[in-house]
């Protein structure tokens, strides 16, 4: 089935325990790094290449994080190669008000470049997302597609 046949319907999967999620760690040669000024340019430039199903434009960054910018460098993870390659970023986000402790949180926006995916990377992003999310939050939410199903 071609990419333009697939249907595309959102899901949610929710976790209502953010505690005993399994653990893994990035396989050697890689290394993770939280958010710093101009990591824009890498977050836009990974989604780009991997996003399937609707186009990333230059302003994107801003509509999703650009309210909470002060947030980013707690909540926003990138993993590099051991040479400095940006491949890879996942955010521990919340659903609507990050000050309210009842809050559950949000596995938002994660992202593989293309060239390093199926090396095993997705889950120790999740495991690093997850230890960010039971800091602030009791349960957790991922929001997906059914045209993604490796998600």
């Amino acid at each position: 089935m071609s990419e333009a046949a697939v249907v595309n319907v959102p899901v949610h999967m929710a976790r209502p325990d953010v505690r005993d999620y399994p653990a893994c760690a990035l396989p050697a040669g890689y290394h993770f790094r939280t958010y710093g000024a101009g990591d824009e340019a890498h977050w836009t430039a990974l989604h780009r290449a991997a996003e399937r199903f609707f186009p990333i434009d230059d302003a994107m960054f801003g509509r999703e994080f650009g309210e909470h910018m002060d947030a980013l460098a707690d909540r926003m993870f990138f993993v590099e190669t051991d040479d400095g390659l940006v491949v890879a970023s996942i955010t521990a986000w919340w659903e609507r008000d990050r000050h309210n402790p009842q809050e559950r949180g949000r596995i938002h926006w994660v992202v593989v470049h293309p060239d390093h995916q199926r090396r095993g990377l997705s889950k120790p992003m999740m495991t690093r997302a997850m230890q960010r999310l039971a800091q602030s939050h009791p349960a957790a939410m991922l929001g997906t597609s059914s045209g993604r199903p490796w998600a």
